[in-house]
């Protein structure tokens, strides 16, 4: 066992981190954490506009009036937030890239916001592709003016003023020539894509890229695989969410967005994979549905070590927060634990997927913070389905069932150690 450790730790865990520290898509893990809050506002008016009471809903009307309760939230509310993640999100992905390489980030996210404007067909077009449609080509787009703007600022190819101009001022012309070629390079890229059947660049990415990866991401093995790998590479000590997130965050919230947007039209959202699905009824308590193991320790457990470390965990893991557990018990790097914690991951991915798949509960179309606690996030996820409450409870009985033997086995272990320290 000590052999593959060390393989881990030597061979895959620098790979890990190079994956999870890559510049490309840190910029785009920054430029998603950027609509993270209106992505979170935005779900918390769904809720409000949506909540499924009847009572509730003639209250507001009486109250409101059909002309204002009847519109605030998809004509006011989800424009306002969730609407423009894409233009958002560009101009975080190309601030984030460029910063990153100690360049000043907020011209080159200007210039990616314009460049996107550029690849926008018409005003139908526009209003289109601010939010969940546009926001693959927006990360691709404040990618590369970030690549180009950071080339243009190494290489000096920039105007130069006498040192008397005001900072601002000075800022401005520096831009200047990345602009001029970047500018012109995204209108070029318009008019050559619209002579192509594609039209535009939004149908292109979809065809060649989007789709397939959303299509992919949904299936069962697209779901189990990186949810596997995120529980893995935590039980070697590396930071799962970060290195997997960053490469499946992009899909998730598509994904995720896709189903408001339907669920907006009347239809029913297509994805059972997307923001918010692992966090809430896979990873509850923290990766590995932690809770069901705090769970066992607090309440089954007799050892004082066990005690403890249950009772320095319990709180954070109410909020999803492992760590305490992760390392204290530990999780990390402990042949007898790492079963469990990989298995509990195959079993509640399994179940979740299967109920979800089967329509036994209904899909996610609101995203509540992370640290939402169990049973409450489920309920606001799926738009108030009490279903999500009872699924939430059979995974962490799963989980509970799953980690106890096996921390019982641990706890064993203490308490003969601390006996024969008495």
């Amino acid at each position: 066992m000590s052999g593959l450790l060390n393989f881990i730790q030597d061979s895959i865990g620098p790979i890990a981190s190079k994956i999870a520290n890559q510049k490309h898509l840190v910029a785009i893990r920054d430029g998603l954490v950027l609509i993270m809050p209106l992505t979170i506002v935005g779900s918390i008016f769904i809720i409000i506009g949506e909540f499924p009471i009847p009572a509730y809903q003639e209250f507001m009307l009486g109250v409101f009036g059909e002309t204002f309760w009847g519109g605030f939230v998809w004509g006011v509310a989800f424009p306002a937030t969730m609407g423009i993640s894409a233009i958002v999100a560009v101009f975080g992905v190309a601030y984030s890239f460029v910063k990153n390489q100690n360049i000043d980030g907020l011209p080159a996210g200007a210039i990616a916001l314009a460049s996107y404007f550029f690849l926008l067909d018409g005003e139908e077009g526009i209003l289109s592709y601010l939010g969940a449609e546009g926001l693959f080509v927006a990360l691709v787009t404040g990618l590369i003016v970030g690549e180009i703007y950071c080339y243009f600022i190494k290489k000096d190819i920039v105007i130069h003023l006498p040192d008397s101009v005001p900072p601002t001022i000075m800022r401005s012309f520096v831009a200047l020539i990345p602009s001029v070629v970047i500018l012109f390079l995204f209108f070029g890229v318009r008019i050559g894509i619209a002579l192509t059947p594609f039209a535009t660049i939004h149908n292109l990415i979809m065809v060649v890229l989007q789709a397939p990866l959303m299509t992919v991401s949904n299936t069962y093995l697209g779901t189990l695989l990186p949810s596997m790998l995120n529980s893995i590479l935590w039980t070697f000590g590396l930071h799962g969410d970060q290195i997997v997130g960053s490469v499946t965050g992009p899909i998730m919230t598509a994904n995720y967005l896709a189903n408001v947007e339907a669920f907006k039209l009347g239809l029913a959202p297509p994805f059972i994979n997307c923001d918010g699905f692992g966090a809430i009824f896979l990873n509850f308590g923290g990766t590995g549905a932690i809770l069901g193991l705090v769970i066992a320790c607090k309440f089954m457990c007799k050892s004082k070590t066990i005690q403890q470390i249950a009772n320095i965990g319990l709180v954070p893991s109410i909020f999803n927060i492992s760590e305490p557990i992760m390392f204290g018990l530990p999780i990390v790097l402990n042949p007898i634990m790492m079963i469990p914690f990989i298995l509990v991951t195959f079993a509640v991915t399994t179940v979740a997927y299967l109920a979800f798949a089967l329509k036994l509960v209904a899909p996610i179309i609101v995203s509540p913070p992370w640290t939402t606690p169990i049973f409450a996030s489920g309920f606001l996820a799926t738009g108030g389905d009490w279903r999500a409450i009872v699924l939430q409870l059979v995974l962490l009985v799963i989980a509970f069932a799953i980690y106890f033997p096996f921390v019982k086995y641990v706890d064993n272990d203490y308490l003969k150690k601390e006996k024969g320290e008495q």
